[in-house]
């Protein structure tokens, strides 16, 4: 609707004269916002002085309106697959680490920060027999809903290959299957560490993974060699695991990348400063035993860009555990 002077107006609302005078307009061109066949809005469009508008300008306003009208419903739908995402992701993510006898453990998570879609990082502490724990953490490549989705359906299938007790590169095998099987060409990064507390030692198995963190006893941490193998999707069994001997006292950080690596830092940066974080916290807890919940929010904080830190509940970055 066009309405060209206060007298036009006020010849179509007698009842609403006085509005022209206290908003200082003479002219309007009111343009509904319409997107998939439903008016949501109106964009108003007024004038200082009395003008009729020719029939360029009207074509002119109703296109800028239809345009703003699709950006708007494009910037709605796109907030509800945001939200859908983020829900789906906290769903499929552990609401509470299980309490083992094998270790003590923490974890965080932080969702990426404004402007970033969620992605697919999940963690796993999952109990098992005679006194072993297995330890999972992973990355499906790329944000949004499918990979959120892939994220959960991995979770739920190594659950699965983990209560069987394969070995660590057994179940990295089946993954890549899986991974390989989807046909959506979907990579996956992933790291899963068996621990036996009967014999001390953690067995790693990893795939396009950065790998853990092992901080003895003494405050050591060192970085255990893994083999560059592809991530899942990519990789070529069979994989190689590697056995670390990690003491009663000794602190394991399992983390994704996002940890360690940013458009402004390197991994290997990254790497560094974590191992300097764990040294400092490690040597101020009272007998080297750290409190896992203080040293997740320190690492978090210490590692990870201000833009990205939004804490949510359940939180993980990284599983820890304390043997």
């Amino acid at each position: 609707m066009f309405l060209s002077s206060v007298e036009e107006y006020g010849a179509r609302y007698p009842d609403l004269i006085g509005r022209p005078a206290r908003a200082g307009k003479q002219a309007w061109a009111f343009l509904p916002l319409t997107a998939s066949g439903k008016t949501f809005g109106v964009c108003v469009v007024a004038f200082d002085r009395a003008r009729r508008l020719t029939d360029e300008e009207r074509t002119l306003l109703t296109t800028i309106s239809a345009l703003v009208a699709q950006a708007l419903e494009r910037a709605r739908l796109y907030d509800a697959e945001h939200t859908r995402s983020r829900e789906l992701q906290r769903s499929l993510l552990p609401r509470a680490l299980p309490e083992v006898p094998a270790c003590t453990a923490a974890a965080r998570y932080l969702p990426a920060g404004q402007g970033m879609d969620v992605g697919g990082d999940w963690y796993d502490i999952i109990p098992l027999s005679g006194g072993q724990v297995a330890l999972v953490v992973g990355d499906v490549m790329g944000h949004g809903l499918p990979e959120a989705a892939t994220m959960g359906r991995l979770r739920t299938a190594l659950h699965t290959l983990a209560d069987l007790e394969l070995p660590p590169d057994e179940i990295m095998s089946h993954l890549n299957d899986l991974v390989a099987g989807m046909g959506e060409e979907s990579y996956v990064t992933c790291l899963y560490a068996l621990y036996d507390s009967t014999t001390q030692i953690c067995s790693i198995a990893g795939a396009g993974h950065p790998p853990p963190a092992v901080v003895h006893p003494d405050g050591t941490v060192h970085f255990p060699e893994l083999s560059a193998d592809p991530p899942l999707g990519a990789a070529e069994p069979p994989f190689e695991t590697v056995e670390l001997k990690v003491p009663e006292g000794s602190l394991l950080v399992l983390y994704t990348d996002g940890l360690v690596e940013s458009s402004k830092r390197e991994m290997d940066e990254g790497m560094a400063d974590l191992a300097r974080l764990l040294r400092t916290a490690y040597r101020t807890e009272s007998g080297g035993e750290a409190d896992l919940e203080q040293l997740c929010d320190t690492l978090t904080e210490g590692c990870c860009p201000p833009r990205t830190r939004r804490p949510t509940t359940p939180r993980s970055s990284w599983p820890g555990c304390t043997p």
